[in-house]
């Protein structure tokens, strides 16, 4: 009988074990979902403020680290720039604290952006993000982006 409790027990732990790492999967997966759904309906840096940690950090095609307050200065010139700012998702993948996703930037170029006057052109930009989390928060983010896609389009005649 004992024998038998033991191979209960041993079958409740692999599932518990085996269900762990997919549920946080899907935990970090919807954290990312949600905050780029808060990018695109929060004024100002409400979301910055709602999933970043303190000590964030990111980078933009490989350039250096940009800390929190750096971060919100980015985002802060990205909607005095551009308005209609949305992120579709394509592809969304997780493993362990890291998420990956493959996005499509659509936005309207209403205002100064990089020393150039508004154009009203409307502009599609394709990215690859990568994010790191602790304790549920974004603690650091990878961008790659084409840039010069994005430059094309908005200087375009």
């Amino acid at each position: 009988m004992a024998v038998r409790h033991v191979g209960v027990a041993a079958l409740i732990l692999a599932c518990a074990c085996s269900a762990g790492p997919n549920q946080t999967t899907d935990r970090n997966k919807a954290l990312i979902r949600q905050f780029m759904q808060d990018v695109d309906r929060l004024p100002g840096s409400e979301a910055v403020d709602k999933w970043m940690t303190a000590d964030f950090t990111m980078r933009v095609n490989g350039g250096p680290p940009m800390n929190l307050e750096a971060y919100r200065g980015a985002l802060a010139q990205m909607n005095q720039g551009f308005s209609k700012l949305t992120h579709e998702m394509h592809d969304i993948v997780a493993e362990g604290d890291l998420v990956a996703v493959t996005v499509t930037v659509r936005a309207t170029h209403s205002g100064e952006y990089q020393g150039l006057a508004p154009t009203g052109k409307s502009i599609a930009s394709e990215e690859a993000i990568f994010w790191h989390l602790r304790d549920g928060k974004i603690a650091s983010q990878i961008v790659i982006v084409d840039t010069a896609s994005v430059q094309r389009q908005l200087t375009a005649k």
